[in-house]
């Protein structure tokens, strides 16, 4: 499928299964997103609870969250946005019924192009999908009141 000729229809969608790996996983390490939430692992283990779909678009990952209603970044252009992709995949969920909103754009990328992206899209940061790193000693001794609900979470487990 070119991707000028987009033609998404929300069936072609492929529920996540083991076997998917084999096709998601080397472009995926291929292209490298930054985003956690673009590993193999994370994508399989989640697919179920947040309705998470696949489709390659010739080489192009495009997942669909179907309990938020959005799409993702479109993993596999060299880290660079075209807009028009951008726009043609939303106006095709738009004609679907759905929202043709992206989540899970990496900020780099959309700040290398955000010009043209804001013309067409409200960019909203959502601290609540942000990735959190925490130091091994303060996990390791669980102290303060930072900790208490992981601490809490350890000890009831």
């Amino acid at each position: 499928m070119i991707m000028n000729e987009i033609k998404i229809n929300l069936n072609d969608f492929r529920k996540f299964n083991i076997e998917d790996k084999k096709i998601l996983f080397p472009i995926l390490k291929k292209f490298n997103p930054k985003l956690s939430d673009y590993s193999f692992t994370n994508l399989f283990i989640w697919s179920e609870q947040y309705g998470l779909s696949w489709i390659n678009l010739d080489q192009k990952l495009l997942f669909y969250d179907s309990q938020r209603d959005y799409c993702t970044m479109v993993i596999g252009m060299c880290n660079k946005i075209d807009i028009s992709i951008y726009l043609k995949i939303s106006d095709e969920m738009i004609r679907q019924g759905k929202s043709g909103n992206f989540y899970l754009i990496d900020l780099e990328i959309v700040d290398s192009c955000k010009e043209d992206f804001l013309k067409y899209f409200e960019l909203i940061i959502d601290e609540s999908f942000s990735d959190y790193v925490y130091d091994t000693k303060k996990l390791v001794e669980l102290k303060g009141a930072k900790l208490a609900k992981k601490k809490n979470l350890i000890s009831q487990f």
